[in-house]
């Protein structure tokens, strides 16, 4: 028996669309639309729901700010990014009252640590990881690392 894994990270997804659209309350709603989700960023949340081309019209730019540009210009129709990444842009981009989260479409997703069923130490490294994580989640540690990568990478996508 394998023993349980433990999400090391969690972060949601947030489907943004212009306030003076109607709002989507279903993943139906963006069928037809032009979805930004920035080169690099996964997209299987998008395709597990139908998000996908000829379905949608992917937009795929390399910085994520041009998903708000576009957003606020009309180019693109629904923003598909994580809650901490989406928060700075839509700040430089637009202004409050120009989006809106709906928020009946968000997704919880989690990182995992994984090993293959078949590695001999598998179990115990697993058990090894979750061990060490649950350690450092204690002490306040894990928290520290991950606002100091998080503040480091908004730094370099946000300018």
């Amino acid at each position: 028996r394998r023993p349980p894994t433990y999400p090391f990270f969690r972060f949601t997804t947030l489907f943004r669309s212009r306030a003076d659209e109607p709002r989507l309350a279903s993943y139906s709603d963006m069928l037809g639309k032009t979805i930004c989700r920035p080169s690099g960023y996964a997209t299987f949340q998008l395709e597990e729901n139908d998000l996908k081309e000829p379905n949608v019209t992917l937009f795929r730019p390399v910085d994520p700010r041009e998903c708000f540009t576009g957003l606020v210009e009309g180019s693109v129709d629904v923003v598909a990014l994580a809650v901490g990444t989406a928060e700075g842009l839509m700040v430089e981009t637009s202004t409050p009252d120009q989006i809106v989260m709906n928020a009946d479409l968000s997704q919880v997703l989690t990182i995992h640590a994984l090993t293959s069923k078949n590695h001999p130490r598998g179990q115990e490294i697993l058990a090894e990881f979750n061990s060490g994580l649950n350690a450092i989640k204690e002490t306040g540690e894990w928290f520290q690392i991950v606002r100091r990568h998080l503040i480091e990478h908004r730094a370099k996508t946000q300018g």
